[in-house]
């Protein structure tokens, strides 16, 4: 892909990359999806190309605004039980929750 010229990645990659996420989609799709996600590398081949040595790693992007989260500091935890006690369901010393994912 390192090819600015092109136009759409190949089904193929499309279709692999699909099968990694879990993702089905119709020939159509494939076909929109081969030309969106070459234009989507064409845009950060772009942002590559940026010269950031000198550039300071930070938390946001304002240099101004500072974050609004506690100081992380070690303190003990709740026990298993007092976890679990408002859980809705829950399985011995689990949480029950409901399956996200097809096991096919």
């Amino acid at each position: 892909m390192s090819n600015n010229e092109v136009n759409h990645l190949s089904i193929e990659e499309v279709v692999n990359v699909a099968r990694l996420c879990h993702l089905e989609f119709s020939d159509e799709e494939l076909e929109k999806l081969s030309i969106e996600m070459a234009s989507l590398i064409k845009e950060v081949e772009v942002l590559q190309e940026i010269d950031t040595s000198n550039t300071v790693p930070s938390a946001h992007a304002i240099p101004s605004v500072h974050t609004v989260m506690r100081e992380d500091i070690p303190k003990e935890s709740l026990s298993q039980e007092a976890v679990l006690q408002n859980a809705p369901q829950r399985d011995g010393d689990f949480f029950r929750v409901a399956p996200v994912m097809d096991k096919s």
